[in-house]
């Protein structure tokens, strides 16, 4: 099973949408609502009965981010409430509280449960975690690994539905920074003989939030690319007035005429993510910079699926 991870953004719901039905057969993306206003998305996922695992304590923004009472209010029970196959998710994380996650694990008794770590616990918390999760066990355990160890993990060894999140995409501070190529770390080749149900990752964007955006210096396309062992991620970036913010048309051009008639993307399968790279190419259409990381996005999840 694969889990991406992404924020509730409006562009990476529109790519949960975007992606065939049938890369859900074997995906179970997790959203972290940032906000309460994506409701007609949310709506939409519900009447395509497109399967997630919703979290109710968000972690972002770092101001004025949802509790879970508003997530439940404004969209387990409103946009979400006939969707068929919702999951909820509750993160372990510095702000732990242990009666809010037994809540969580008895409230909405329908919905398959999941609880997302991205912190290790002091003992005695784990200890209360693990008599929790024992009591109303969750559907999956799923840790980041970079963010938990092995010791923390291994207090929950009973329980049989785990899976590792990895954040593979090397961000750098500056789109000028990225090199043609770079490796994507994943746990692809070694999760069934760990043990585990699946395996996760923040997508070609990294675990990465933030708010807005300006005018770039330079426009860089990511693009995931199978390799021989293991993964990489292709970067496609502009030259075109390198030293100027702006104007980002010419520059996207640029980037995206190097990702189509790249030879590496010419030998992939076919993805709904390259037709829209295609698509604007042979139009010379400059979409909303968001919806060029919902292409990358919808790309890297149609290659997991693939390659599970």
């Amino acid at each position: 099973m694969y889990f991406p991870y992404l924020r509730g953004k409006q562009f990476e719901l529109e790519a949960l949408l975007g992606v065939p039905m049938a890369v859900y057969g074997n995906t179970l993306p997790i959203v972290e609502p940032v906000n309460s206003s994506s409701g007609k998305f949310y709506l939409k996922l519900a009447q395509q009965a497109r399967p997630f695992i919703l979290i109710m304590n968000p972690q972002h923004p770092k101001r004025g981010r949802l509790g879970v009472g508003t997530v439940q209010t404004s969209l387990v029970d409103t946009s979400l409430l006939s969707h068929p196959a919702l999951s909820l998710g509750y993160i372990v994380d510095q702000q732990l509280n242990i009666s809010e996650l037994q809540s969580f694990l008895t409230s909405n008794p329908t919905k398959d449960k999941a609880i997302i770590f991205r912190y290790n616990p002091i003992p005695t918390d784990l200890a209360a975690i693990d008599r929790v999760l024992h009591s109303t066990p969750p559907t999956y355990l799923i840790f980041d690994e970079r963010l938990t160890s092995v010791r923390t993990r291994a207090v929950f060894a009973w329980h049989t539905q785990q899976a590792l999140i990895t954040d593979g995409f090397q961000k750098q501070d500056r789109n000028s920074d990225y090199p043609a190529l770079s490796a994507f770390d994943s746990n692809l080749s070694t999760w069934r003989t760990d043990g585990l149900v699946g395996i996760g990752d923040y997508l070609s964007i990294g675990d990465h939030f933030q708010e807005g955006g300006s005018q770039p210096l330079v426009v860089t396309l990511h693009l995931t690319i199978p390799a021989t062992h293991g993964l990489e991620m292709h970067h496609f970036s502009s030259t075109i007035s390198a030293t100027i913010k702006g104007p980002v048309a010419p520059k996207f051009r640029e980037a995206a005429r190097m990702l189509v008639t790249s030879p590496k993307v010419l030998g992939l399968p076919a993805s709904t993510g390259i037709a829209m790279y295609q698509d604007w190419d042979a139009r010379a259409h400059l979409p909303h910079l968001g919806a060029a990381k919902r292409a990358s996005m919808q790309h890297h999840i149609e290659t997991m699926s693939r390659l599970l």
